[in-house]
């Protein structure tokens, strides 16, 4: 009889044991979730307070486009990374809090990497022709591109794929492995071209003096000097491409900083159409507006 209750008095112990073993790898479990989540919300909030802090300094031109691009981009690629390794240390550390060995793990991984390369090869294309225009700098979130045809902003980048969000807001992915050619209309500067169709009898000279008035006016307003630098001409070029009886037709350009949406060319009509309507030396037949990009 005595027997009988010292096994169930060493089975119990050993219940008891085990159950606060299983407790306190729960507890530590629950911890390295914790952790995992803490250091991915702060990695995630890093990123994006470098991100804005480098769009501010470009805007300000304390770096170049080119410096901007390359740090958005690494910025995109460290976020990715970071994600997938927080990921993986915290399920190693998990396996270890329950103490099961993590090398039949690795081995498994391994043959099953193979038997997904042998079935992914787009997959590492995509990942390897990413690295190298990545590594380039030539993208940046916030840029406009035209992929295959397709053109709108970049939303994300990472090392396999490209997200555009079109114009009317909907996305569109891109791995590398299917893109073909790419232009980026956010880098080097844009020329602008404003096309206007006058009454032949025009003062020229005055239409001349316009031009160079409203972009003068634009170089003065707080929301327009971000497009003006260095390189812009103190006064645009005249363009004559048809010249009739009846009128002139004229193309204005001038370059600007990069104005992918055309919104300098807009607002640079809009001001040409109201001088010209409210003149009485010119006789404003007509005006239309084209842009013209030169990367």
């Amino acid at each position: 009889m005595k027997d009988e209750f010292v096994e169930t008095g060493t089975a119990a112990k050993s219940l008891l044991e085990q159950a606060s073993i299983n407790k306190a790898a729960i507890i530590e479990i629950l911890l390295i979730v914790l952790v995992c989540i803490a250091s991915r919300i702060f990695l995630k909030r890093a990123c994006k307070r470098f991100a804005s802090y480098v769009q501010r300094a470009q805007k300000e031109q304390r770096v170049n486009i080119g410096t901007h691009n390359l740090l958005l981009t690494t910025v995109s690629v460290f976020d990715s990374v970071g994600k997938i390794i927080i990921l993986l240390v915290g399920a190693v550390a998990c396996l270890s809090a329950v103490n099961i060995s993590i090398s039949p793990v690795v081995y498994g991984l391994g043959f099953v990497s193979l038997g997904i390369s042998l079935g992914a090869q787009d997959t590492f294309t995509d990942i390897i022709r990413g690295i190298l225009t990545l590594i380039e700098g030539k993208i940046a979130p916030g840029n406009c591109l035209s992929i295959n045809g397709a053109i709108g902003y970049v939303d994300t980048i990472s090392i396999r794929q490209i997200t555009l969000r079109h114009f009317d807001g909907s996305l569109e992915t891109f791995p590398f492995s299917k893109i073909g050619t790419i232009r980026n209309f956010s880098m080097g500067y844009h020329v602008m071209a404003c096309t206007f169709c006058i009454a032949q009898d025009s003062d020229i000279k005055a239409f001349s003096a316009m031009t160079k008035q409203v972009l003068d006016t634009m170089r003065q307003d707080s929301g327009w000097e971000y497009f003006f630098s260095d390189e812009t001409p103190n006064e645009p070029s005249l363009e004559f491409v048809k010249v009739t009886n009846v009128s002139l037709t004229i193309i204005v350009r001038a370059r600007i900083n990069v104005d992918p949406g055309g919104n300098f060319a807009s607002e640079y009509n809009r001001r040409m159409l109201e001088r010209l309507q409210s003149t009485t030396m010119l006789r404003l037949v007509g005006a239309s507006l084209e842009s013209s990009l030169s990367l």
